[in-house]
């Protein structure tokens, strides 16, 4: 490997996987493993390709990185955001429309600076990630003019001979709160129950669905709730077919999705998303996988951003809802060593 791979390439590691696919020089030749890395209304370019592709083991990700000799630590940079008001507006015209049907939301906020990405910045986050990030969803992909990098504990799916597999993850714990308190909370279970029931919705006519039981999911700051769903594919499923179906799942969209699209649309007006909360996946010969791209930062020539969100129902409490978007921002600031300040 040689430092093109900081120019333009990618990383991937499924968090039960032993190892990283990383590739680099970018190639229009159509091959497996093919990375998918739409935005979040699944526009621009969908797949990208690259000439280089290699598995490394997870423990020598690492000494690949630092052999180049490129990384350095990122300064301490100002960060402008999130914007309280903005969030109040939002969370009380997303209230408003629950009188029309929709159930659930979810809002998103954003932290931006203007600091220019560099090759050694690169390096330096994704040391970082292999650091802090043990048990996540590794990914990222990069340029010249733009990137994302993150760790994500949200899979969208997995399918591997004849199986998918995916999640449901909504429902953050609220300081304080212990486990058990935490799984009969009514807010956090109805928002958990309601992304679900989306999936299932989505799932149901591919073939036999099996619902694993509700546990708490912790991570190094938060907890979320977490259901396992397994589905037994009645036919081949298409990479694209099955993110259609699942994609945006309540978790980071709207349900029910069709009375959600219209707020999802004007809510992208007001904080556009870009990659946060899309798909993100490497097709694979006989596997593919693809995580929900959260927690993460991402950048192009006008600087880097941080995204946040959080689900809104009929009980969502203002101030509770901003304080987890805070305790998010904070969790991934922590994965690229609190190089942030507000």
């Amino acid at each position: 490997m040689d430092e093109s791979f900081l120019d333009a390439g990618f990383l991937f590691s499924w968090a039960s996987d032993p190892f990283f696919w990383v590739g680099w020089d970018e190639s229009f030749e159509e091959k497996l493993p093919r990375l998918y890395c739409p935005d979040f209304f699944l526009s621009g370019n969908l797949w990208k390709q690259f000439r280089v592709v290699k598995k490394i083991p997870k423990n020598e990700v690492g000494s690949w990185i630092e052999a180049l000799q490129v990384h350095a630590a990122v300064p301490i940079w100002e960060g402008k955001g999130p914007s309280w008001e903005r969030f109040q507006e939002n969370f009380f015209d997303l209230k408003r429309r629950f009188q029309g049907g929709l159930q659930k939301g979810v809002l998103i906020e954003c932290q931006e600076s203007l600091l220019q990405v560099q090759k050694s910045y690169k390096a330096f986050w994704i040391l970082c990630l292999l650091k802090r990030c043990l048990g996540l969803h590794c990914y990222g992909t990069w340029n010249l003019k733009e990137g994302i990098l993150g760790a994500s504990p949200e899979s969208l799916f997995q399918m591997r001979s004849g199986v998918l597999s995916t999640v449901a993850l909504a429902g953050t714990k609220p300081q304080g709160m212990s486990d058990a308190d935490f799984l009969k909370a009514p807010k956090e279970r109805r928002e958990h129950h309601l992304v679900v029931e989306g999936i299932i919705s989505s799932l149901k006519d591919c073939g036999k669905l099996k619902i694993g039981p509700t546990e708490v999911l912790p991570l190094a700051s938060l907890s979320h709730l977490r259901t396992g769903i397994e589905l037994e594919l009645e036919k081949e499923a298409d990479f694209c077919d099955l993110v259609q179906r699942l994609h945006p799942t309540p978790a980071l969209g709207a349900f029910p999705q069709q009375e959600g699209r219209s707020f999802l649309l004007e809510q992208e007006k007001k904080v556009p998303r870009a990659r946060f909360g899309a798909p993100f996946g490497l097709l694979q010969e006989g596997e593919s996988q693809c995580v929900v791209a959260i927690r993460n930062l991402q950048w192009t020539q006008k600087g880097v951003f941080l995204m946040a969100g959080c689900g809104i129902t009929e009980e969502s409490r203002l101030e509770s809802e901003w304080e987890e978007v805070l305790v998010k921002m904070a969790s991934v600031r922590a994965y690229f060593q609190n190089a942030w300040e507000i």
